[in-house]
């Protein structure tokens, strides 16, 4: 993946370091 790329899915959120998250929000804040 890019800086800012990541999978949204109806379920989970994964950031670009691979972490699972329930919910519909991504931060790259807390990423960086």
């Amino acid at each position: 993946m890019s800086e800012t790329s990541y999978i949204d899915t109806p379920k989970y959120i994964l950031n670009r370091r691979g972490i699972l998250t329930a919910g519909g929000t991504y931060c790259q804040t807390k990423v960086k």
